[in-house]
This record gives structure tokens, sequence and C-alpha cells, in this order.
């Protein structure tokens, strides 16, 4: 499930991060380990693992990590193996990445300060359409 280098240091549920960040990584570990074992028996070895372990050592809800495993092992392997396409950004549309500070405000003055880029002839070039804000 994992080498023998990896620190299973998952994001600490009470650190500075959107809760939906720390909320999604028992969902995402517990879809990989799916992914990985090949027999049901295996990846139910690695849930309780993962979940009196790693994730207990982390500080992450009990009820919360077994129930990403719970998910996680009611879905069938063989559709979790195929790629999924990704959305792609709207023509004319970049996305702003910024680093997380807990504040709105980011957005809040893109939005506000949209017309003054689309009409600058500097920017305008940039700025055919309202850009994506993402943190």
């Amino acid at each position: 499930y994992s080498s023998s280098t990896h620190l299973h240091a998952y994001l600490h549920p009470a650190s500075f991060h959107p809760e939906h960040i720390a909320r999604n990584i028992p969902m995402m570990v517990a879809f990989r380990i799916r992914r990985i074992c090949s027999e049901y028996e295996e990846f139910l070895k690695a849930a309780k693992l993962y979940t009196e372990v790693y994730f207990a050592r982390r500080g992450y809800a009990l009820a919360e990590v077994q129930k990403a495993f719970r998910i996680a092992g009611s879905k069938d392997r063989s559709p979790l193996l195929s790629a999924r396409p990704r959305k792609a950004l709207p023509d004319g549309v970049v996305p702003f990445i910024f680093p997380y500070a807990r504040t709105p405000q980011v957005a809040n003055i893109m939005r506000r300060l949209y017309p003054i880029l689309a009409e600058d002839p500097q920017t305008a070039p940039y700025f055919s359409r309202p850009q994506m804000v993402a943190f």
C-alpha cells in the first residue's frame, strides 16, 4: 500500500487549511488503497491499519475514517482503475492560484476589479472573461 520510506504524515485535521481538505484526505487514501489492493481481504487489512494506526496518530476522527473506508470498500474496483477525464477550463479563463489564507477577499477583490482589468489595454487580452480564483 505504501513504500517503506512513506511517513504517513497526513495533514493534521486541525491545521490551518480549508476544512474540506483535511476532511477529504481519508477518502482519497481509502480510494487509492482500494485501487491498489487486488484482493478485497487485502483492502480490509490495509483499511484496519490505516484507520487504527496512521490516521489515529494524526488525530482524525475514527468514525470519519471508517466511513471513508466503508464507502471505498463498497465500490467495485474495476471502474476505479480507469482514468477519469478532467474538465477543461473554458477558453480564456486563467486560474489565479493563491496560497490559502482563510479569506475569501481575494476572490471578491478580483470580481470587483474585473471591469478595470477588462478595459485596460494592457490587461484586456488576458481578461476577456471573469477569471477563476483558486487556493
